[in-house]
This record gives C-alpha cells, structure tokens and sequence, in this order.
C-alpha cells in the first residue's frame, strides 16, 4: 500500500475497509453508473445490444426467512441453474455490453424466483 498509495500498511484493516464499503454502499448504484457512463462515452461501447447472465451462489447454514430483512432477497431454495435443489440459494445477474467490456444493471433475487421473471423484471431498467 505504501508503494502504490503511500498509505502505511498498518492504517489498512478490515475494519476500515468495512467502515468505507458501509460509507459507499448508499450511493454504490450511482457510482457504478457513472463510471459506467463516463468509460461508455470515453472508449466509445457499443451498448445497443446488451447479454444478460444469470448465476446462482450456494449458502450453508440456517437462513430462517423470517431473520431475513426483506429488502434483499431472501436466503431460500428454488430453481437454480447448477439444478442444486438441495441447496439454499441466492440468485445474481448482470447485463454486459455485447463486447463483455462494460456492466451494467445488476440485480439479485430470491432463488424461488424463476428465471423468467428474474430477468424479464430487469430489462425496463437497462439504460438505453
């Protein structure tokens, strides 16, 4: 870090790292918009045509649904691309521009979800 940054190791934790992310996440969308926008404009991507991938991550433990807070979405099993319905599951997207070179638009949803409508819900959010 101090190579690179000239911030003395030591200053760097995992709390700190955790107090930043905690300070950025109210406004990680429209961070990640901008930075988005800005390389979109500057390298000149083609995004009239976006890919939509789907991915489902597997968790170990007891999720009780109702310890969940129901602004995210919930711990839970479903229908999962990996077919593992033995498995409690939370399911992410992420549309790219047609290259792979910019993403946009993620989401998450409950494994419950099919992916129909996990996706379908998302494409009037795209930007245009």
């Amino acid at each position: 870090m101090e190579e690179v940054f000239g911030i003395e190791s030591a200053l760097i934790n995992d709390d700190r790292l955790a107090r930043a992310l905690d300070a950025v996440a109210p406004q990680l969308e429209k961070l990640a918009g901008t930075v988005g926008a800005r390389a979109i404009a500057e390298f000149g991507i083609d995004v009239s045509r976006l890919h939509w991938d789907m991915t489902s991550m597997s968790v170990h433990g007891a999720y009780p649904e109702q310890d969940q807070d129901e602004q995210y979405p919930v711990i839970g099993y479903g229908n999962p691309k990996d077919r593992r319905v033995d498995l409690k599951q939370v399911q992410a997207g992420l549309a790219v521009s047609a290259d792979g070179g910019i993403p946009s638009t993620p989401a998450c949803s409950a494994a419950a979800r099919p992916r129909s409508a996990r996706s379908s819900g998302r494409c009037g959010t795209c930007p245009r």
